[in-house]
C-alpha cells in the first residue's frame, strides 16, 4: 500500500489497465458541507496501481509540480500539504480576484 497526497482541488481518474478506475481525490482548499477546508487530502493507493500511475504523463507533471506526493507512510494530509506546492490556477479564486476579473460588483456584506 502507497498514500498519495493531493493539494489539488479536484479529483484526477486514471483508467487502469484491467478497466477499473483509480480516482486520486481532490478537494484541497474546497468548503465542506462542515465549512472545513483542507489543505491537502489522502488516496490510498495498491502498489500494482501506483506502479502503473507512476508511468502515466499527467501523473508525472502533477508529481513535479509537487501537487501529488507519493508516500508508504499514513500520514495527516493537513500537514503533509503545507510542505508541497499549492495547486496553483486550479484554485478557487479569492471574492475580491473575482470581482476585479469578472467586472461585477460584489454584494455587500450585512
Amino acid at each position: 500500500m502507497a498514500f498519495v497526497y493531493s493539494t489539488a482541488p479536484v479529483g484526477y481518474t486514471f483508467i487502469l489497465p484491467d478497466g477499473k478506475r483509480l480516482t486520486i481525490e481532490g478537494g484541497a482548499g474546497v468548503s465542506t458541507r462542515n465549512l472545513l477546508t483542507p489543505k491537502g487530502v489522502m488516496t490510498t493507493v495498491k502498489d500494482d496501481d501506483l506502479e502503473y500511475i507512476q508511468g502515466h504523463p499527467s501523473f508525472i507533471a502533477k508529481v513535479k509540480k509537487g501537487v501529488f506526493v507519493v508516500d508508504k507512510r499514513e500520514m495527516i494530509a493537513d500537514r503533509v500539504a503545507e510542505s508541497m506546492a499549492p495547486p496553483g490556477d486550479m484554485a478557487q479564486a479569492p471574492d475580491e480576484e473575482f470581482v476585479k476579473k469578472s467586472g461585477t460588483k460584489a454584494k455587500k456584506k450585512r
